[in-house]
Order: structure tokens, then C-alpha cells, then sequence
């Protein structure tokens, strides 16, 4: 773990940026989780906070300062902390989890955050395992019969928001080392049936290991015919 490996890994949030309450502070925790499995989260006034990334010889400090309703965000080496850290293996786990220290500390200091949309969606998270567990286990067998070939194990993460997803998706996976993250858009539950075919669009890009913005060729195209996915929802 490095400054430039977090800086790279914050790189799609923006250094300074208008500052929306926790929707901002979970874009950047969710960038942050890409390098991290743990990090302490200090809030030093109702305005600033830092979250510290533990190294081997110290840590790195992410400091966050809100100023004007705008939110500047520098990185730097820091020395070792007793603060104690948040930790969990899956990142989306870990993003709601740093997300909630942040705007909890920040509430107390009088910041006034909303929280009950928020926590609506870890809530609805926990809720959707069961629909990916049987997704997953009903593609996995496609794969097998399409490719003819055992598909390999890899590491999944889950989350509904809006992070990064931009204005016009609905759904989004993006690839790492270990295996892949995917977050839904809250807008797809509110129908079972097309929340089903975004989820085997998502997972379908998962198994394949590309991310959304690839093309969807005809590997991608040959798992969608095998469960059916409509031609509208393959975009």
C-alpha cells in the first residue's frame, strides 16, 4: 500500500468537488475501498475528517474539508495510528461501513446528514443476496453448458446506490485482482422482473470478467440468449 496507489484508486472522485452530504461521502469511500480492506475514520470538526489507510510503516492520510459546500480532499504519508480501524473483506461492505462512521461523527457535530435513504439502501443490499446467490448459481451452469468449461472462482461484491453510476445506468460491474463489484441502481427494485434482468446483465459481465463499459459481444450475447435476457436490457 502506497500514496500513489491511493491516489490512483481515489482518481475517479475528484480532488475537490461540491460537497453533497452522504452521497459524497460513499462515492469516496467506495473509491477509497478500492485500495483498502481497513481504515480509521477521524472526524476532526463538523466540516473535516480523515480517513487512515494503514502501511507497513505508518499510514496514509485522506483529509477531507468542506468549505464554501465544497469538499477538497488532499492525500499524504502520515505516522501510525491508535485509532481503531474499520475493517471488511468485501468492499461494498466496507464502503457503507466508512460511509456511516463519517456522517454518524459528523451528525454529532451537528452536520445534519440524512441518513434514512441511506441506510434504506444497505438494508435492501442485505435483502438482495438471495436473488444474486440464485442468479449466479443459474448462470454458473449456463456457462458451463455454453463454453464448456468450469468457471473459474472469483470474488464478488454487491451494493445498491448511486455511486458512480452517472445519470443514464442502472446497473454497473467493474473487474479487479480478486474478481468484481457491481452496483444497482435503487430505480431497478421497484420492479422484481426488471430488477432479475439487471442483475443477469451485471452478473453475465461478472463471469466474463469485463467490465460495463466493454462491448457486449458475443460471449456476453451467448450468456444472455442462454437466460433469456431481453434485447433491450443488453445495452
Amino acid at each position: 500500500m502506497t500514496r500513489i496507489s491511493v491516489t490512483e484508486a481515489l482518481a475517479p472522485f475528484h480532488m475537490q468537488r461540491q460537497f453533497e452530504g452522504t452521497k459524497t461521502l460513499e462515492e469516496l469511500a467506495f473509491c477509497l475501498a478500492r485500495a483498502s480492506d481497513d481504515a480509521a475514520v477521524e472526524v476532526i470538526d463538523n466540516n473535516e475528517w480523515r480517513f487512515l489507510v494503514p502501511t507497513e510503516k505508518g499510514t496514509i492520510s485522506v483529509h477531507c474539508l468542506v468549505a464554501g459546500g465544497q469538499l477538497s480532499v488532499s492525500i499524504y504519508d502520515d505516522e501510525e495510528t491508535s485509532s481503531k480501524m474499520i475493517e471488511h473483506g468485501d468492499h461494498w461492505a466496507r464502503t457503507y461501513m466508512w460511509t456511516l462512521a463519517v456522517a454518524k461523527a459528523m451528525n454529532q457535530a451537528d452536520m445534519g446528514l440524512d441518513l434514512g435513504e441511506f441506510t434504506k439502501r444497505a438494508t435492501s443490499t442485505t435483502e438482495l443476496i438471495p436473488l444474486i446467490k440464485k442468479s449466479y448459481s443459474v448462470l454458473s451452469d449456463k456457462y458451463k453448458e455454453v463454453f464448456g468449461k468450469e468457471l473459474e472462482k472469483r470474488k464478488l461484491s454487491v451494493g445498491i446506490s448511486y455511486a458512480l453510476l452517472g445519470t443514464d445506468k442502472i446497473g454497473r460491474h467493474e473487474s479487479n485482482s480478486e474478481g468484481g463489484i457491481i452496483t444497482i441502481s435503487p430505480e431497478a427494485l421497484d420492479d422484481s422482473e426488471y430488477l432479475k434482468d439487471v442483475v443477469n446483465h451485471e452478473l453475465i459481465h461478472f463471469l466474463l470478467g469485463t467490465d460495463d463499459v466493454e462491448s457486449h459481444g458475443e460471449e456476453f450475447h451467448a450468456l444472455a440468449d442462454s437466460v433469456d435476457l431481453p434485447e433491450k436490457y443488453r445495452d
